[in-house]
């Protein structure tokens, strides 16, 4: 009765859905690939559209999602519709733990679990880039033996507009090699598990901001511009905010074995010798300048610069672009 009524409640929304969710997928590697049943997808929580969008996105799944009991608890009608929906609820405190056995349950018949890793979205929804991961997922996955797989979207909801999607490969969790107690061992899990989903949302970036027009010019430079110079055999890039204080990812230069983070540094420093040239983008597609502020303070002292999905154009353009 409850997989009726929730395949019901996707049917009447339907309309709504095709307003607000114009879904668009990609996947790791390039190339499609089928998803597992009875597996444990985890996704970054910026709104409480975010487990709606999925479940379009995963249409032909029962899908089950854990949500926080202190959260909705009170909203009297939200919280029975959230079961209707297939909400599995815990404790955020830990009390209750038969939600484990829920779980383990329903990936044994087959059926799938959205988890948040970040938990609730309220939480969340300021931030540039992903929260801190819960381990909680991981106890789910060890204690069932089911595969992991990351979908992150680049939360854009917005009207006629379209919400993409990439979907990662499935992780299998390996506890054979461990050297250390479980829980250690988990949390350097989900480290590298947080920094898969990352890489996965650079990439999203990356994809959109191509989508973008954009060239570069000599030009008066205002605060919030991404500039450029010239390093020899490639541009490097830069975030204006004044004279003192343009954030940069590595340096102009900087030799290969030297770790790039995210830093301020002065115009001079950045341009050296050289007038640096000006981006030139429509201003719908550019953050406001307090986002930006907020975001340049969350991201400085980042490391994992990476040529290929990471570089020091890729930051610029996730960090100015609504993409």
């Amino acid at each position: 009765m409850k997989t009726f009524l929730y395949y019901l409640a996707l049917v009447l929304g339907a309309p709504l859905a095709l307003i607000f969710l114009h879904i668009k997928v990609s996947y790791e590697g390039g190339e499609k690939f089928s998803l597992p049943k009875g597996a444990i997808f985890i996704s970054g929580h910026k709104s409480f559209l975010d487990a709606i969008a999925i479940a379009y996105l995963l249409f032909y799944q029962r899908l089950y999602f854990i949500a926080a009991d202190w959260y909705h608890g009170f909203l009297i009608v939200f919280k029975p519709f959230m079961s209707l929906l297939g909400a599995v609820f815990v404790s955020p405190t830990g009390e209750g733990l038969n939600f484990l056995a829920k779980c383990k349950i329903l990936l044994a018949k087959r059926k799938s679990l959205l988890i948040f890793p970040e938990g609730d979205y309220a939480q969340n929804k300021h931030l540039f880039e992903l929260g801190e991961f819960k381990t909680g997922y991981l106890w789910v996955a060890s204690e069932s033996g089911a595969p992991i797989v990351p979908i992150i979207s680049d939360f854009s909801y917005k009207p006629f507009s379209s919400l993409h999607f990439i979907i990662g490969k499935s992780i299998y969790l390996d506890l054979s090699r461990r050297e250390d107690s479980i829980a250690n061992h988990l949390q350097q899990v989900n480290k590298k598990i947080r920094q898969k989903c990352l890489s996965l949302f650079y990439l999203l970036k990356r994809e959109n901001s191509k989508r973008i027009k954009m060239h570069y010019t000599y030009k008066k430079i205002e605060k919030g511009d991404v500039i450029r110079v010239w390093a020899g055999i490639y541009h490097h890039y830069g975030i204006y905010f004044d004279d003192n204080h343009v954030l940069e990812f590595g340096h102009a230069g900087q030799d290969k074995n030297e770790i790039k983070d995210v830093h301020f540094t002065s115009l001079t420093s950045f341009a050296g010798n050289q007038i640096p040239e000006v981006r030139i983008v429509s201003k719908r597609k550019q953050r406001s300048i307090s986002d930006l502020t907020s975001y340049a303070e969350e991201v400085l002292g980042q490391k994992g610069y990476s040529l290929k999905e990471n570089n020091c154009l890729d930051f610029a353009n996730r960090l100015t672009l609504v993409i």
